[in-house]
């Protein structure tokens, strides 16, 4: 094993432990890759111009985000340690290459990543219940972070629920695959592969139990912004290739969307009994197209709508005046923090995503789609693309993504 190789894996194993157990594994994450970004920084510079339209998309906007601190010094309260957080996408979207040299002929390293992930999510959902249920987490005796929802081991129910519906769409989406694939395509060889890697990386066996407890603890979340975003991403697997499908399955969801919200007391309330938050998200997205039409250009400087999100409302006379966050919507964050340089760079980000998703035929490609759509739906309420757990797993998966891309050439 090279060393690119042992730095790509250690980052990538840190990632997977610790999306759903420790926001410190997550540094390693990081940390691992810039190591691994000086190793093949030679490597880089000659071969950036080739990297794929989505991470250069996603480079240029890490540019915008860092201009967006600079130019407004005048009013960010917390000086540039904003800065600081742009690392997310400027490491995600340079690391496309040292990924690519590690694991383009590496299945064990994927295959061992891939149960590292399993184990991570059904062992934090695993204590998240149990302090749910006891009313205190198993190590520490710290309280569970509330009285009624499963945090995970975060203890941050949003975040955790979040990762939650990004994770089970893509399981989901990878079911899908293989039911397409072992039962529709009518290709022995086709088969007879889909079956083999099945059996070697996660077997059905294992998947399906594990599917179906997660989406248990993701049920008792009761976070309605995550669930939508499921119910919404679970068709599109289907929609470049199977138009058909994909609009029998949005029926599906749409009509058990509806008795599950007719039949299920828990879930009903879930939706109808929250006015309070339902009025703070709107008086939210309100402000941050306030912020955005105060500063066009480059808005209020990354994660600086926050701390001015109370005065902004109190200038205009949005009445919850008192509740003072992130915008919960992805779009609106960055209109109103990066203004419409950085908004154009996240959305084209975003654009080439699918873009490039849909001129591929490889197994991340064909589940991809899942993943950004329940990224853009879980988005709408929800600042999912500034808050750590949310953002390493988008960005790590868009490395990989990126990274994993058969067509790229890259000359070592």
């Amino acid at each position: 094993m090279t060393w690119n190789q042992r730095l790509v894996t250690m980052a990538y194993s840190c990632l997977a432990l610790g999306l759903f157990l420790s926001t410190t594994l997550e540094a390693g994450f990081h940390i691992f890759l810039v190591l691994a970004l000086f190793l093949n920084a030679k490597a880089i510079f000659k071969n950036f111009k080739s990297y794929p339209k989505s991470a250069m998309a996603l480079f240029l906007f890490s540019i915008a985000c860092i201009a967006s601190v600079l130019f407004n010094q005048d009013i960010m309260l917390k000086g540039f340690a904003s800065v600081t957080k742009v690392k997310y996408y400027l490491i995600a979207s340079l690391s496309i290459l040292p990924i690519h040299f590690a694991l383009k002929d590496a299945p064990i390293i994927k295959k061992n990543l891939i149960r590292v992930l399993m184990f991570a999510a059904v062992l934090g959902s695993l204590l998240g219940l149990f302090a749910l249920f006891k009313g205190h987490h198993l190590f520490g005796g710290k309280l569970a972070c509330h009285e009624t929802r499963n945090c995970g081991m975060s203890g941050m129910y949003m975040n955790y629920a979040h990762g939650l519906s990004f994770l089970l769409t893509l399981m989901l989406a990878s079911l899908f695959d293989y039911i397409v694939r072992v039962y529709f395509s009518g290709d022995q060889q086709v088969i007879a592969t889909t079956k083999k890697n099945w059996r070697e990386i996660l077997p059905l066996s294992w998947l399906v139990p594990i599917f179906i407890f997660l989406l248990f603890a993701f049920y008792m979340t009761f976070t309605r912004g995550a669930w939508l975003a499921f119910l919404i991403a679970a068709p599109f697997y289907f929609l470049k290739n199977h138009l058909k499908k994909f609009l029998l399955l949005g029926g599906v969801c749409l009509i058990s969307a509806f008795l599950v919200f007719q039949l299920v007391p828990k879930v009903r309330e879930t939706f109808l009994n929250r006015q309070l938050s339902n009025d703070e998200r709107v008086g939210s997205f309100k402000a941050a197209l306030y912020a955005f039409s105060e500063r066009p250009i480059l808005g209020y400087g990354l994660l600086n709508f926050e701390p001015h999100s109370s005065e902004i409302k109190e200038r205009y006379g949005i009445n919850n005046a008192y509740f003072k966050g992130h915008a919960h919507n992805n779009f609106l964050e960055f209109l109103a923090t990066t203004g419409a340089i950085g908004f154009f760079f996240f959305v084209a980000f975003i654009y080439f995503v699918f873009q490039e998703s849909f001129t591929r035929s490889d197994f991340l490609a064909r589940i991809m789609p899942s993943l950004m759509v329940a990224f853009i739906a879980g988005g709408m309420t929800q600042s999912t693309f500034i808050l750590a757990d949310n953002t390493f797993f988008i960005t790590g998966f868009f490395a990989l993504f990126a990274a994993l891309n058969p067509r790229l050439k890259y000359v070592d």
